[in-house]
Parts: C-alpha cells; structure tokens; sequence
C-alpha cells in the first residue's frame, strides 16, 4: 500500500455521480482534481442492476436525505458512468500525474476493470461484507481501499483477511454526513486494530472533519469533487477551489504533526548574571530567518 499512497497523505477526488453521465464533464473534473492538488481521482464502475431490483417497493425507496423519494434504481441509473469512459479517464489522469482508483461493487466488474489495468480498487461499506468480491479483489494482489461505514469489528477484522495491500477508511454513510456523527477518534483506535494505512471517506458539506482526520492519524482523505452544482452530489462535494484549499490545509496540518519531541531552541534563556537569574538573549541564536 505504501508503494502507492507514498508517505504524505494521500488525497482523492471522488467523481462520484458529478459527470452527469456527459464525458466531457467526467474529462473536465478529471482536470479539476488535478488543479486541486489531488493525488489520485476515483470513478464508480456499476451499473444499476448489479446494485439493486428496479422495484417500487417500500424497502427500495429512499426515505430521507438529498434523494429522498427515488427508488435505489432511480438513483443509480441516473449516476452510472459508461465502462467505456474508463480507459481514456485513467489515461488523462495518468498523464497529468494522478493516481487513478476505480470503486467496484461486483466480482463481474472486477473482470472488466482488469482488463482496462486499473491498478488500485475502492471497496464501499455496503458491499465490504461479500466475501466473493474481498476473495476476487484480493487474488488482484493490488492495492484495495475499503470503507468502513456501518461495519462492525468483527467485519472489518474479516475484511482484513482477504485484502493484503488493504487501507481502511472511515466512512459516515449519510448524504451530507452530521460532524456530529463523524466520531474522528475512531481513527486512532482503527490505526492500533488493524492496520496502519487507514483514512476519511468525508462526507460532510465543508473540509474540516478532512482536516481534523489528519490529526487522528489519516493517512488518505478521500471527497467527493464537483465543477457545478446540478448533481446528485451536489449537497456534499466541493468546487475545486474549495478543494483545493482543503489540500493546502491538509498539508499544513500533517507537516505540523511533526514527530515525538521535547525541548528545542530559543532566542531566550535564562542565566545567573551578577547572582540573579534573568533572562538574556543569546547573541549566536540561528532564528528562523537565517534558516531561510
């Protein structure tokens, strides 16, 4: 995992549903991502009927949230993207630097996605418990970035026997995600459980809970990106402006985590002059501008 994320934190743009279903708009957020400072872009590889039943029954009706009163059909035939877009996306992406992750939710997809040498898979919540597609994605031998959404202990302990080059991120599945609900700490207690690689899936409306995730150890930060404001994702993904400064603000935040350490030097100091203790200013003290 490391070989891909490297050793800063790893930010990914998540097309999600922002394309639209127009190419162009996929290409252009593609661009977008990269202005922004990502380090990779992600784009979902389904298609409605390996998701869900086009049914209008109760149990396949959203009941609250941005689509509230769509049926899971409804929805994800409207934020699909074509198989078809992915080559020339991840070579866009490739070309400009990014790292390129496809999210895959069927081990029939997996085959596909293979074909097109996707190098790096996303695993959502809801489908991190089929054993079948943790087996298939694990036989990939490439790395696989799982979120942990709803899953309790002893299903994430099982995800982790199936995925070698494995990264956990934690995830509020709601559509904006509460701050309130995010419970960061998690993070720290994920870090010591189960593995070292693990991150945000940040569903909230700004950058902070992205932030705040840093400081509890998240080694990737992954939200979702828009270039306007007429998608199904619109209610919880940033502009690239506002990603952007979030990149900025993430950096800043892990160079001042720094490391363990105690003590350092100071301009002042204290000595005994004339049998008093005071305070002097040390003539040879390097400050911070003859450094630069």
């Amino acid at each position: 995992m490391k070989n891909f994320i490297g050793d800063n934190c790893f930010v990914i743009a998540e097309m999600g549903a922002s394309h639209h279903q127009d190419f162009l708009t996929a290409c252009d957020i593609v661009d977008a991502a990269v202005f922004a400072g990502a380090d990779a872009v992600k784009v979902q590889m389904f298609k409605p009927d390996s998701l869900t039943a086009q049914s209008n029954e109760d149990m396949f009706v959203l009941q609250d949230g941005p689509w509230a009163g769509q049926t899971l059909w409804e929805l994800y035939e409207k934020a699909y993207m074509p198989y078809e877009w992915v080559p020339a996306l991840k070579e866009r992406a490739e070309k400009a630097g990014l790292k390129f992750i496809a999210s895959i939710y069927d081990v029939k997809t997996v085959a596909v996605a293979e074909t097109m040498a996707v190098k790096a898979y996303k695993v959502s919540s809801y489908e991190a418990a089929e054993e079948d597609l943790l087996k298939r994605l694990g036989e990939t031998q490439k790395p696989v970035f799982v979120s942990t959404g709803n899953l309790d202990w002893k299903q994430i302990r099982a995800v982790t026997q199936h995925i070698q080059k494995l990264a956990l991120l934690k995830c509020t599945s709601r559509y904006p995600a509460p701050l309130d609900q995010m419970n960061l700490r998690t993070l720290l207690d994920m870090k010591r459980t189960f593995t070292p690689y693990v991150g945000l899936s940040d569903h909230t409306t700004g950058t902070v809970a992205a932030v705040m995730a840093v400081g509890m150890g998240a080694r990737i930060i992954e939200k979702h990106i828009k270039i306007d404001n007429e998608g199904l994702d619109s209610s919880f993904a940033i502009m690239p402006e506002q990603f952007g400064a979030m990149v900025k603000i993430v950096r800043a935040a892990e160079n001042s985590i720094g490391k363990v350490f105690y003590g350092g030097k100071s301009q002042i100091k204290r000595a005994v002059i004339n049998g008093k203790s005071v305070r002097i200013v040390e003539k040879d003290h390097e400050t911070a501008d003859n450094k630069l």
